[in-house]
């Protein structure tokens, strides 16, 4: 009995791994004709209090491919372990693909498109947050000082459509440990459902975007000054766009060449002078900038170790990142970070 249980167990895993590869197929030649749109009801129990919270673990063989698909709602999603390709899409950068780590929180505003590559030996644990955008007062964040606050979410009136919108969160170890604690307060009570949850869920929410557009307002990447190129011109070419965007979100890693171009869909040579002539930079000079700059906000607001600085910000050789933060600052990262010091 045991015997045919397991050659059950086996036929039933290949007939799965064939569907699963042929639906991969069908979807990779749809694209983003094959959308699922997720609404409210299939969530909201109770329509006065739109809000939802649950823990998810997909791989390759408890979940199936999942589509590109949108949410009527916001989706707040902070990666507990693991390590898999996030696929976004969204009208201001086109198609994007990118890794997620742990501690890692992205941000699905209501219509954007997103879903995940699993690779056999990946898996990844997330918590999910949905809700309205109604459910919070953006008001409130939207008033005076708190206005850049918003710059995560697209919530009309309060932001504008010009906006570009930021899906990938990188969080400090600070700042991962108390949105990961505010998290698992909403958990705890949405779960329990004392008198008064729906209240306390709201400022926990209310908190923990603070907290988020704080993080992002002092780490996300500084752009280039317009990214105006040598006539001054905003940069046009959709696609070098998406190399920027893709260097600000992946900048922590190894970069290759081949990545950057399938990105760009040209060659090498091509991207090495398009890049140059429209932002005044080589490709390599970019990275770099980016990363000392994220570097720099580093040194002057945490104690963390420069040589794990370095590491953080994709400069896993110390000797190295102190030649290239000296060719940008004039300056070591150690003395960089005691002047900043002083002057504070």
């Amino acid at each position: 009995m045991w015997n045919c249980r397991r050659r059950g167990s086996r036929l039933q895993r290949r007939r799965t791994a064939m569907n699963r590869n042929k639906a991969a197929d069908e979807r990779s030649n749809e694209g983003l004709k094959y959308v699922h749109k997720f609404s409210g009801k299939e969530y909201f129990a109770d329509k006065s209090f739109p809000f939802f919270v649950q823990r998810y673990l997909h791989n390759w063989e408890s979940v199936p491919i999942l589509p590109m698909h949108s949410h009527e709602f916001i989706e707040i999603a902070f990666v507990v372990q693991g390590c898999v390709t996030h696929c976004f899409h969204s009208e201001q950068l086109g198609e994007l693909k990118y890794k997620i780590y742990p501690g890692d929180l992205f941000i699905i505003n209501p219509g954007e498109l997103h879903t995940y590559e699993i690779g056999r030996e990946e898996q990844v644990e997330l918590v999910n947050l949905l809700f309205y955008p109604q459910l919070i007062n953006w008001g409130v964040l939207g008033a005076h000082d708190h206005a850049d606050l918003l710059n995560l979410f697209y919530v009309p009136p309060f932001s504008g459509e010009d906006v570009r919108f930021h899906s990938l969160v990188k969080l400090d170890e600070s700042s991962r440990e108390e949105v990961y604690s505010l998290i698992k307060r909403m958990e705890a009570e949405f779960e329990r459902k004392l008198p008064g949850y729906q209240s306390l869920i709201i400022v926990k929410l209310l908190e923990m975007i603070i907290c988020l557009s704080r993080q992002h307002a002092v780490y996300a990447p500084k752009p280039l000054p317009d990214r105006q190129g040598s006539e001054g011109q905003p940069v046009a070419d959709v696609n070098l766009k998406k190399v920027v965007a893709y260097i600000e979100r992946n900048y922590t890693r190894e970069l290759s060449v081949q990545e950057l171009t399938e990105i760009a869909r040209c060659s090498p040579r091509h991207l090495s002078r398009l890049f140059k002539k429209e932002t005044g930079m080589s490709v390599i000079h970019f990275l770099h900038y980016i990363r000392i700059e994220q570097s720099k906000k580093y040194l002057s607001s945490t104690c963390e170790k420069i040589v794990t600085i370095g590491q953080e910000v994709g400069f896993p050789d110390a000797t190295f990142f102190n030649k290239v933060f000296k060719k940008f600052e004039n300056c070591t990262p150690s003395e960089y970070r005691q002047r900043h010091r002083a002057e504070a």
